[in-house]
Parts: C-alpha cells; sequence; structure tokens
C-alpha cells in the first residue's frame, strides 16, 4: 500500500511514468506532469469524477490488483497497460505505460496476414479449375486421374487451412462482430443437409431434432456457420464407419443450445482442458494430422464473441458431445 500519494506521482514522474491519483469518490485529485503529457487532449481534469471525463471513463472500471490491465482511452486512440494501488487514506493511484506502438505493429502484423493468405487464394483456385479442366480436354489415363485427383485433395486441404488463417487473423484483430437476426434452427438444418452426402461416404448416419418455436438469436450468420459446420464435420471424421452422429437444437431458459454428440472414439479424459487450445492435437492418432489444430480453437473464440460459450463431454470407445450454448438478446453491437 501506497503511504503518500503526491510522493508517488513525484517518484514515477521522475522515472517518466505517467500517473494520477483520485480520491474516495473517484475525483481525480492530482496527476503528474507525464500524465499531463499523455492526456493533454483533455483540459482541467483535477477535480472530476473518472466515470464523467471522456476519453478515460474506462480507468473506472480497473480494479486494484498487483497484475495489470491493458486498456483503450481516448477512444481507443491510445492504449495503455494500467497499474491501480491503493493509498494508506484510500486513494486510488493509477500509473499508465503507453503501449499503442506495441498495438500498431500487432495490427499491422494482421493486416499483413490477412493480405497474404487472402491473395493466396487466387493460385490455389486457379490450380483447382486447371486441374478440372484437364480431364475434359482430352482423355487422360488411369495414372493421371489418380494424379489429378490428388490435386483436388491438396487444393482442398490447402484452403480449409487458408480459412483458418482468415478466420484466426479476423479473431486477433479485435474487430466487433455484426450482429443480425438469425434463425438458428434454419441455420443448422442447412449445414445438416449439406453435410449428408459427406457423411454417407464415410459410412456415417446423421439424425437431427430441431425444438419447436425456436427464437433467432443475434450474431454473424457466416461466423456461426464456421462454427457448426466445424463441429459436424469433425464429428462425422471421428466418429467411423457404421456410427451415427446426432445434432440437437433446443432452447434452455434464455439461451440456444446447439448439440453434436457422436458415438465414435472419444477423446482421452488428460487432452479435454486442451482441445480448444491452437495448434493442439491429440497426439499419437494419425488420422488427426490433418489441418493445424486450429478448428476447435477457431468454434471457441467466435462463440464467445457471440457471448456464448462451448461444453464438451468425452469418453474413450463412448464418442463425443459438443455444445454450443448461444445467449437470447437484443441485436447490440459486441
Amino acid at each position: 500500500m501506497i503511504e503518500n500519494a503526491l510522493e508517488a506521482l513525484t517518484l514515477l514522474d521522475e522515472m517518466g511514468i505517467a500517473a494520477l491519483c483520485c480520491d474516495q469518490n473517484g475525483r481525480v485529485e492530482a496527476l503528474n506532469t507525464a500524465a499531463h503529457t499523455l492526456f493533454k487532449k483533455i483540459p482541467a481534469l483535477k477535480g472530476r469524477p473518472l466515470s464523467k471525463i471522456k476519453g478515460l471513463a474506462a480507468l473506472a472500471t480497473v480494479e486494484l490488483s498487483d497484475t495489470p490491465v491493458e486498456i483503450g482511452l481516448l477512444d481507443n486512440k491510445l492504449y495503455c497497460r494500467v497499474h491501480a494501488k491503493s493509498t494508506a487514506l484510500g486513494q486510488k493511484i493509477f500509473s499508465f505505460e503507453d503501449v499503442s506502438a506495441f498495438r500498431d505493429h500487432e495490427q499491422l502484423r494482421t493486416d499483413v496476414m490477412y493480405m497474404v493468405v487472402h491473395d493466396l487464394r487466387t493460385p490455389i483456385s486457379a490450380i483447382k479449375s486447371y486441374a478440372e479442366l484437364a480431364t475434359q480436354v482430352g482423355p487422360v489415363t488411369p495414372q493421371q486421374q489418380q494424379f489429378l485427383n490428388r490435386v483436388q485433395q491438396a487444393v482442398t486441404t490447402t484452403n480449409m487451412l487458408l480459412n483458418d488463417l482468415l478466420d484466426i487473423t479476423w479473431i486477433d484483430s479485435g474487430v466487433p462482430i455484426q450482429k443480425q437476426e438469425v434463425n438458428i434452427a434454419y441455420l443448422v438444418h442447412t449445414i445438416f443437409e449439406s453435410l449428408e452426402q459427406r457423411a454417407h461416404t464415410h459410412g456415417v448416419t446423421l439424425h437431427i431434432t430441431i425444438g419447436p418455436d425456436l427464437p433467432p438469436v443475434f450474431g454473424e450468420p457466416h461466423r456461426l456457420e464456421r462454427v457448426f459446420s466445424n463441429l459436424l464435420v469433425n464429428a462425422i471424421k471421428y466418429s467411423g464407419e457404421g456410427k451415427s452422429v446426432y445434432v440437437t437444437v433446443s432452447r434452455a431458459g434464455q439461451f440456444i443450445t446447439v448439440s453434436i454428440a457422436d458415438n465414435g472414439m472419444g477423446i482421452p479424459s488428460e487432452h479435454l482442458p486442451h482441445i480448444f487450445d491452437r495448434f493442439y492435437r491429440v497426439p499419437n492418432e494419425d488420422h488427426r494430422k490433418e489441418g493445424m489444430g486450429l478448428g476447435l480453437a477457431i468454434v471457441k473464440a467466435i462463440v464467445e464473441k457471440h457471448g456464448g460459450h462451448v461444453e464438451v463431454q468425452s469418453e474413450i470407445g463412448q464418442g463425443s458431445t459438443f455444445m454450443v450454448v448461444l445467449p437470447l438478446e437484443t441485436p447490440s453491437a459486441s
């Protein structure tokens, strides 16, 4: 605990650290020279309630802690790592580390990644098109057809990887979702129908149950489509021939739950805490080597951006159940 607020502000000033002090009622009592410089666009800070100062109101929610928090100030034009400490008199001292430059660097990295991944789609699409055209301009030998099939499979796999990278780039960008009304029952049923042929190819039977009179949720339809497609594709892939996958859409209170259950191999309990981590793949499973281990991380991030959460239950030899829980809410921005 800090004994003397003014001495603390002076000491921090000498170290080049911006800091300000609020009284027990949240009014700004004092700020050092570095803070004056950092917040020079906000005149007359002293004596004003922090929660009422445009551009700094977010500070009023910062709790006392030994761990700093990173928040956007001045309408997100300034990003600071903020420490909040108490004094012996019950005052609150905030110190600020400007990390805007690091944020700009991260944004540049994200923008570059997006452009690279997006631009890779053009040559990949060209490869796919020419591989398809090759069989239409003349006869091909069985071996040539085999090679063309491998090219098509490689293109499909590459497109899946590019989609994962685009999703991760979007997630890391921090862009809020643009919410609109989504008929979740229709969305899930459409995905179900689109994957029935894939399931048949794998010898898997799909079943679906949709509750009556389900209200809409609010979110980005194509992001939610990505969530349920990923989960259903995984369920089909890991079920095994002769197995079944059960999709259930229901309402519980102020939530819509979409459950995707298979009776396949299941996931070892020691791996369950990690399956939503980026680049994590259950080891020693040869058929899981496809992809980069981003699918479930993307599912979790998209669902959480929609204010929901994902649950999983699994038992070796009995299968796995993934449940996406989405809130029923007003169409405000997230």
